[in-house]
């Protein structure tokens, strides 16, 4: 799926409570000093500027918000029934 796509469906399932977070997203968004609410904000408010990665077996997205970047992932296979973190990290001001 191409980025605006995937932004749809990130926005979608984020509104849906459709989002889980990896042991390392939330550690780096604990060492960042943000919430899980920060990255919310993010991933409904936020651009995705580049087409997605594929590693791992899940195409990866950069999600860049006001204040933090999110990295999503979805399933290779299509089957994909949620989204989710893999990382976050604060934006410079």
């Amino acid at each position: 799926m191409n980025r605006n796509e995937a932004l749809k469906k990130v926005r979608r399932w984020v509104k849906e409570n459709r989002v889980s977070y990896t042991k390392h997203a939330e550690a780096e968004l604990t060492a960042d000093g943000l919430e899980s609410k920060e990255a919310r904000e993010a991933l409904l408010e936020g651009r995705i500027l580049m087409e997605a990665e594929l590693i791992k077996g899940t195409y990866r997205y950069r999600v860049e918000g006001p204040n933090s970047c999110v990295v999503v992932a979805f399933e290779v296979d299509g089957s994909e029934t949620s989204l989710k973190v893999i990382t976050a990290w604060r934006r410079n001001r």
